[in-house]
């Protein structure tokens, strides 16, 4: 008798709790945003920010994880007391998560989509905090984190974003949009991208320094105008992926380039070495070997690389003559195929079996 009238006091105890919770706290207590079968419909938690496509696939598809992101946001209790920068992070972070089988796949998601949490305290693979002093988040970083899908769209919504990694995991898809324009350094490296790269019309990097894709399965040709839209661009990783045709050789009127280090080795780059070597005056190194379909020579206005300490064509079908002018380049290697007759360096100071000297 004790024992139900103990049951029946607990009992009242809970629905009497549960009387006194507002709507989004009982929201709150029975959502769970790893529960597959939940597929409410819930209208856009914004209708201002978020593009014509967003809200659509929110309505239309109650599994995307752009529906799946908005229905969590929308019952977060203190939705409403979040500033727009706030809600907006907290909808592409959520979006991500889902994308990319944060709840199957993560290795680790401390804290992830917890309400009470802020999203500057989730588990991140950064050594710093993510985020300033103000709660703009700065640092999206997941890498070797074991995640998997595709990157969304909606991360453009990571305002003010300034490092945006994940490196070594196994993200898959095309060639992702909706990167911030803010991004300094973007780093898709070790993964398992496919397609061809493009940029979206009108979008420009302005802030962009570092862009890392080696070792994934990227295909087509180099963009020509990757110089016109990432102005600040210093550091550029391509290598082991598919990538076929020329080098873009770009003529920039007269403008140099502030790009510093490019390795496109191990792909399927055909064609010449550019001619207009001036617009990468400031290159300190340049890699573009075991692409066996390269051919032509080296251009003479490789002397105008003076800061150039590496210079990478081993396992090419380059030949010729390596400019004597590149001789004078203080502290450059040339990484060549050492055993090849036709591919002489620097004729008059130097010999094929004496590379240390070029």
């Amino acid at each position: 008798m004790v024992m139900i009238l103990a049951f029946v006091l607990v009992a009242a105890v809970a629905v009497g709790l549960g009387l006194g919770l507002s709507k989004n706290e009982k929201d709150m207590a029975v959502y769970n945003p790893f529960l597959e079968d939940d597929m409410a419909v819930m209208d856009p938690f914004n209708e201002e920010e978020l593009t014509v496509e967003t809200k659509i696939v929110i309505l239309d598809d109650p599994a995307s994880p752009q529906a799946r992101a908005n229905r969590w946001l929308s019952r977060d209790p203190n939705l409403e007391s979040l500033p727009l920068k706030r809600q907006l992070a907290r909808f592409a972070l959520a979006t991500i998560f889902f994308a990319t089988q944060g709840g199957t796949s993560w290795s680790r998601r401390d804290r992830w989509l917890e309400y009470h949490t802020s999203e500057c305290e989730w588990h991140t693979s950064h050594p710093e905090p993510v985020c300033d002093d103000q709660d703009n988040f700065l640092f999206f970083n997941l890498s070797r984190n074991s995640l998997a899908g595709t990157v969304p769209y909606e991360s453009i919504h990571l305002r003010g974003l300034r490092i945006f990694d994940i490196s070594n995991n196994n993200i898959g898809g095309q060639n992702p949009l909706g990167t911030p324009e803010s991004v300094e350094i973007l780093d898709y490296s070790h993964n398992q991208l496919e397609g061809k790269i493009w940029f979206e019309s009108g979008w420009i990097g302005w802030n962009m320094t570092t862009v890392r894709l080696n070792d994934n399965m990227l295909t087509g040709t180099l963009p020509a105008t990757a110089g016109m839209i990432l102005p600040k661009l210093q550091v550029m990783m391509g290598a082991r992926n598919r990538f076929t045709g020329p080098i873009p050789d770009v003529d920039m009127y007269g403008m140099k380039l502030h790009l510093q280090h490019w390795d496109y080795a191990e792909n399927l780059l055909t064609g010449t070495l550019p001619r207009n070597m001036a617009t990468f005056a400031n290159l300190i190194s340049f890699n573009v070997s075991h692409n066996p379909g390269m051919t032509g020579t080296v251009p003479t206005k490789i002397g105008l690389l003076r800061n150039l300490t590496y210079f990478g064509i081993e396992n090419t079908g380059i030949t010729g003559t390596i400019p004597d002018v590149a001789c004078e380049l203080p502290m450059v290697q040339f990484d060549t195929d050492s055993d090849k007759d036709e591919l002489y360096c620097c004729s008059e100071r130097c010999s094929v079996e004496n590379w240390e000297n070029c």
